[in-house]
């Protein structure tokens, strides 16, 4: 996956300061961080309800409104 993600596909590359040092990793590379998350699902459906999806969808672009508003408060 390393190679086939970071090595072919040579994409645009993020400079990540990191305890004194930088590391130069393509974009790509990050994406190889949500592999153990994926690994570990079990394909068991989680919790659903009416108010929890509809609160799902209307968290986004609540919470986004009120970071604007409150950056042009700032």
């Amino acid at each position: 996956m390393y190679y086939i993600n970071v090595e072919m596909i040579m994409g645009e590359i993020r400079v990540i300061q990191c305890f004194g040092r930088s590391f130069d990793i393509p974009v790509q590379g990050l994406a190889l961080l949500s592999l153990p998350l994926i690994w570990t699902y079990h394909g068991t459906l989680g919790y659903h309800s009416r108010w929890w999806k509809w609160f799902c969808y209307a968290f986004y672009p609540v919470h986004m409104m009120v970071l604007a508003v409150l950056w042009l408060a700032w």
